[in-house]
């Protein structure tokens, strides 16, 4: 029997094209789970202590459409400890096992997890209480799709920090979540039908989704036909993607660019605002941010980025790589590979963050001092420092220098991207600064 537990979702990277799909559930929405709550599998007495947990947005799905989990561990001890968030391949710290009635169990890693061949570890600091969060999808593998028959999956994640990491060598097995899958009925076996001979056949991976440039007719004449059902937002998000990538791999006028750009952020936005608070919702903005940005709309692409990095259906991951996106939208590189750009242009531009939704999505609290005037971030014992002045105002307690504040008209703070790095640095320890060292200058 399953009983309830809730949601979350995924990570994205640049220049990656994903396969996602509709979670038709609201965050709220409840989720099955099978089995005990994640525990610890470990020789010696001293390991840190761990809880992991897999929960996954919506366990009932119609055949075909993808299956996405999201995987969170946390400190659940007393003592600060590292733990890793991406690795060479063969490192398999983070695989899945999936259990369909009557079968043998798969065991499935998911290439998200990889950092590429022959980078080190990425590893991250965890405080007491504190976790961090990844979602990956299930839906395919090398061999094909994963999940390919109606019935009902059982999937746990089993975590294993290798000897030579701090606190290694133990494994953690999640509590195992329950997906039922089912045959669709009515004009839900009307669309599967149609996605299966228009796109499955035709495709190179022979699943219903793919943003490959000849599905996008296929997609448009469905959903015109259907535009409601238990597939529609999914083939909206897909065809959000094809469009989007059609754009940029093909050579047109900047005219049939910017209309397929457009068309992308359109379709992104149905899904975002459909499933507002969801983790497909969460992608969506995150995307619909980076066309903006291809278009030069800045803030646009930074109001879209902020809904992403601040939505309840957000990870760790995804946080990180929004974050990545700030950046390059400074950089201007989503805008200079458009194909709009004249050459000679320069396309950087300033960007500065509304500090405290930023700084609250990632723990933070904020205090102001009376008497001083100062106002301060709290997380945990640390703590970070405005103080009153002229603009840009001083800032200290921080790992890092160069960071610009600025007073906004209605009281709050403006901050470079840097400042919301230099966060999530001190929030995930010095590995974590390493990884942002792009955006970080170190303090002296």
């Amino acid at each position: 029997m399953c009983d309830g537990i809730q949601s979350g979702l995924f990570r994205i990277t640049h220049m990656a094209v994903l396969l996602v799909m509709c979670y038709a559930m609201s965050f709220g929405a409840t989720e099955n789970t099978t089995g005990s709550e994640g525990g610890i599998i470990a020789p010696q007495t001293d390991t840190p202590r761990f809880h992991a947990q897999l929960r996954s947005a919506n366990t009932h799905l119609l055949l075909g459409e993808p299956v996405w989990v999201t995987f969170s561990i946390q400190n659940a001890g007393i003592k600060d400890t590292t733990m890793i968030r991406s690795a060479p391949p063969g490192s398999d710290y983070l695989n899945y096992e999936i259990v369909a009635p009557g079968k043998q169990p798969r065991t499935f890693m998911p290439m998200g997890v990889l950092s590429g061949s022959g980078r080190a570890k990425r590893l991250l600091l965890l405080k007491p209480a504190d976790s961090f969060s990844r979602a990956d999808e299930l839906t395919y593998e090398q061999r094909g799709i994963l999940i390919d028959q109606p019935g009902e999956y059982v999937i746990h994640a089993v975590y294993c920090l290798p000897d030579g990491v701090p606190g290694g060598p133990f494994t953690i097995r999640s509590n195992g979540i329950c997906i039922v899958v089912e045959a669709p009925m009515g004009d839900d076996k009307t669309v599967y039908d149609a996605l299966v001979e228009r796109i499955a056949k035709k495709s190179k991976i022979g699943g219903l989704w793919t943003v490959e440039a000849a599905c996008i007719p296929e997609y448009e004449a469905i959903l015109a036909a259907y535009p409601r059902g238990g597939y529609a937002v999914s083939i909206h998000h897909h065809l959000a993607q094809a469009y989007e990538f059609y754009a940029k791999n093909e050579k047109r006028d900047a005219k049939e660019v910017v209309a397929l750009v457009e068309k992308a952020i359109l379709n992104y936005r149905v899904v975002a605002e459909t499933l507002a608070a969801t983790p497909l919702g969460t992608q969506a903005y995150q995307l619909a941010g980076r066309s903006y940005a291809s278009l030069n709309k800045v803030n646009s692409a930074e109001e879209m980025y902020r809904a992403a990095f601040c939505s309840p259906g957000v990870t760790s991951e995804s946080q990180l790589d929004i974050l990545s996106w700030i950046k390059l939208l400074e950089m201007g590189t989503f805008y200079g590979e458009s194909g709009l750009v004249k050459p000679g242009k320069d396309v950087t531009t300033k960007v500065m963050l509304p500090l405290l939704p930023y700084a609250r999505a990632l723990g933070y609290k904020m205090t102001k001092d009376e008497k001083t005037g100062e106002s301060v971030l709290i997380k945990g014992d640390y703590q970070w420092i405005i103080k009153p002045g002229e603009d840009p105002l001083l800032v200290c307690g921080t790992l890092c220098k160069n960071m610009r504040v600025e007073l906004d008209k209605d009281g709050g703070f403006r901050v470079s991207p840097s400042v919301i790095a230099m966060l999530m640095a001190e929030r995930y320890g010095k590995d974590m600064a390493r990884q942002l060292s792009f955006m970080l200058t170190r303090a002296k």
